[in-house]
């Protein structure tokens, strides 16, 4: 029993709820004490993930939900010639800590951050044709841009966009001026 309000329940309650209907006077608990605000979240996010009958939608956003909290602990991964060292949370860190894949975990952030671009991707029925509409819509919007740029040169606006440079695309990239091209494609 909590006589003076000052123990606060974590995670489950389903269960204290299962227990009480059964009519149980005792339940099995453990007693964490001395968690900052970011560790009871943690756990409070791990104990949701892990119920049963997640919907795709919620299983995608609690994933966000736990990468952007690690971030918000251990700062991103930074890499390039600016880092002097690769110290950070990457979505491999996240994948590991959830027993997941990298790719399905990185399939769940990127749309669970498309989803609230675009709302009707959650009414999708399953994850994957989420990621495949979301995936089209992201071709289309290249391809608007595209057209733009290309209907810019056309009316005489705009100087002639397209410049085929041959090489590794790691090596010429760092020699090109900051924001002296709108895309690039590579290959």
């Amino acid at each position: 029993k909590i006589v003076d309000g000052s123990y606060k329940l974590l995670v489950g309650e389903r269960r204290i709820r299962a227990c009480l209907r059964l009519g149980l006077e005792e339940i099995e608990y453990v007693y964490l004490e001395d968690l900052d605000d970011w560790e009871r979240k943690r756990i409070e996010l791990d104990e949701n993930l892990h119920r049963e009958k997640l919907t795709w939608q919620e299983e995608v956003t609690l994933q966000e939900d736990i990468h952007n909290l690690y971030l918000e602990k251990f700062g991103g991964a930074r890499f390039g010639p600016q880092s002097s060292d690769n110290k950070g949370w990457r979505i491999s860190d996240t994948a590991a800590t959830l027993g997941e894949t990298r790719t399905n975990v990185t399939m769940n952030l990127q749309l669970a951050k498309a989803m609230k671009s675009n709302p009707s991707l959650a009414k999708k029925e399953t994850k994957e044709a989420a990621y495949k509409a979301m995936k089209v819509g992201v071709e289309l919007e290249l391809m608007r841009g595209i057209a733009g740029i290309l209907a810019e040169v056309a009316e005489g606006e705009g100087e002639s966009p397209i410049q085929i440079i041959q090489g590794d695309s790691s090596l010429i990239l760092k020699q090109m001026e900051e924001e002296s091209f709108d895309f690039c494609i590579t290959d």
